[in-house]
């Protein structure tokens, strides 16, 4: 069963008020539309020649009073007189529209087929005359509000997969200071400006300074762009702590083309001034904060 809501409190909110996080499948079982159409009229994109926002909501209101059950009771009598005519046309209407409602992954596929069927839905009703509106215009307005739950959802993809990116940009922009700098050795092929001299003495003083709860390290290379190095245990404490696999959450920033990788492991050997050998560290580019 799948449940469409423009509550002002969505699932995600509530969820993380338990210190919790929202995982995909939720979000496919639970629908989530923005109440706010985005014309400055609430939930409205057109007034209809009303006034105000007030005023169309005060006559549909009226009008529901009205003529609240006259829809259903014609649409139920059209199903009752010959239910397989109406399952083979409303089934050919979804098959139509289910391509205009698309996405990469099983769970925007999912969203998208109830879409579809509330489209087949509306225009089997426009056309059968329970609905006095223009042919197509059900359609047309399914459309615009997957279009608006993409653009909610962020992503196209595994909604796990978005969530876990966020959750590590999140982090490195709440808490950068907890990374300490680490000096740049010459490394070939980097390309460094002018500005970077500066800055890499700048680091050297700063490398220096004692960091409190550090998590890992922070390397300039070049470019304007940072690495930002997780130890192993700190990045299975930050993951673990809103419910994400470590391993999971390292896939993720892997296929985004964030996490820099060796071989058959996610995490890569770098050289760390308190450590006598090289260790594994979750190695972050700095290009996750402007994705």
């Amino acid at each position: 069963m799948t449940y469409i809501s423009t509550g002002e409190i969505g699932l995600a909110d509530i969820v993380a008020e338990m210190d919790k996080r929202v995982h995909g499948g939720q979000m496919v079982r639970l629908i989530e539309q923005s109440s706010d159409a985005g014309q400055g009229q609430g939930l409205f994109e057109n007034l209809h020649g009303m006034e105000s926002a007030s005023d169309f909501a005060d006559h549909l209101k009226q009008m529901s009073r009205t003529y609240y059950g006259t829809p259903i009771r014609e649409f139920l009598r059209i199903i009752t007189g010959d239910r397989e005519r109406v399952e083979r046309r409303l089934c050919q209407l979804r098959g139509q529209y289910v391509s205009m409602f698309g996405g990469d992954v099983g769970e925007v596929v999912r969203v998208g087929r109830v879409f579809a069927l509330e489209a087949a839905v509306g225009e089997f009703c426009i056309q059968a005359g329970v609905l006095p509106w223009r042919e197509g215009s059900a359609l047309s307005a399914l459309q615009v509000c997957f279009e608006r739950w993409l653009d909610q959802r962020g992503t196209t993809g595994s909604l796990d997969d978005e969530l876990a990116v966020r959750h590590i940009r999140g982090f490195i922009e709440a808490h950068p200071d907890r990374f300490q700098w680490h000096q740049n050795e010459s490394k070939e092929g980097a390309s460094f400006k002018p500005s970077d001299i500066k800055r890499n003495s700048d680091i050297e003083r700063q490398a220096r300074v004692p960091v409190r709860d550090r998590v890992g390290f922070r390397r300039h290379i070049g470019n304007g762009e940072h690495e930002f190095w997780f130890l192993p245990e700190s990045f299975k404490s930050i993951c673990s702590s809103r419910g994400f696999s470590p391993d999971a959450v390292a896939q993720a920033l892997k296929s985004r083309g964030f996490l820099t990788t060796e071989r058959d492991h996610n995490a890569v050997k770098r050289a760390l001034p308190d450590h006598s050998k090289p260790i594994r560290v979750y190695v972050v580019n700095s290009r996750i904060l402007g994705d």
